[in-house]
């Protein structure tokens, strides 16, 4: 089976130890906010690489606060 793919579509491949990571208050990342950090991402024009770096930055963040 094959998908097209337009101009404004991204493909977005993550494990559940992304949307399940927790900082020190029991908090997790989540599939919203990883939804919006991609939304964020697409509408940036960012590189794949500089996306993969910038997703890397957020889920630091969330870890240390």
């Amino acid at each position: 089976m094959a998908a097209g793919r337009g101009g404004d579509d991204l493909l977005l491949l993550y494990t559940d130890g992304v949307t399940e990571a927790m900082n020190v208050d029991g908090g997790e990342y989540g599939e919203e906010r990883l939804a919006q950090f991609a939304a964020a991402a697409a509408r940036s024009g960012s590189t794949a690489a500089e996306t993969v770096e910038a997703s890397i930055r957020a889920l630091v963040v969330l870890l240390i606060s």
